[in-house]
């Protein structure tokens, strides 16, 4: 009878806490996002900085707060960092480039300056895979979806596994 009541009081206890955990975040879904785009993708051998995959991001919003916890997580044998920075004129420092709103000028300078130097973008900026970014995120149906422009990857020299891209919306640059 004991154990009964114990394995009882146990079970309203944790459907008591499941009942109050709240659902992840937008920013908590993009960031775990990021984090297995990372597991499913080949980066150029000089994008990795001393063994790490440095992700930075120019501007400090929510989505860099959920980010930057990823610090220290490892992807296959490399330690994921995060830095913030002020240009473009860092980019040499980053592996990922978190690219967030930018006016159409500058955003055509920072993904020509990311081609060269093979450094993989991401965002969440409607319209921005089509413009030239990696990967894009975007809400459809209050979930998290993503597209993968597979002429930027080329130009970034970011190879996309096949189970990756089977799951995205593929899509094309539409400024050539």
């Amino acid at each position: 009878m004991g154990r009964l009541l114990a394995a009882t009081v146990l079970a309203f206890i944790l459907y008591s806490f499941s009942l109050f955990s709240l659902p992840p975040t937008e920013y908590q879904v993009k960031t775990a996002l990021i984090y297995n785009f990372l597991r499913f993708v080949d980066l150029e051998k000089d994008s990795y900085k001393n063994n790490n995959i440095v992700i930075c991001s120019f501007n400090n919003n929510a989505l860099n707060k959920e980010i930057q916890k990823l610090k220290g997580a490892n992807v296959s044998q490399y330690v994921i960092d995060f830095q913030e920075i002020q240009d473009d004129d860092n980019l040499e420092k980053c592996s990922v480039l978190i690219i967030d709103k930018r006016d159409d000028h500058s955003l055509r300078k920072i993904l020509e300056r990311a081609y060269q130097q093979k450094v993989f973008t991401i965002s969440d900026i409607d319209g921005y895979g089509e413009k030239g970014v990696v990967i894009n995120m975007f809400l459809k149906d209050d979930k998290v979806k993503f597209e993968i422009n597979t002429e930027a990857s080329a130009k970034s020299g970011v190879k996309i596994s096949s189970r990756l891209l089977s799951i995205a919306k593929i899509i094309k640059s539409i400024n050539k």
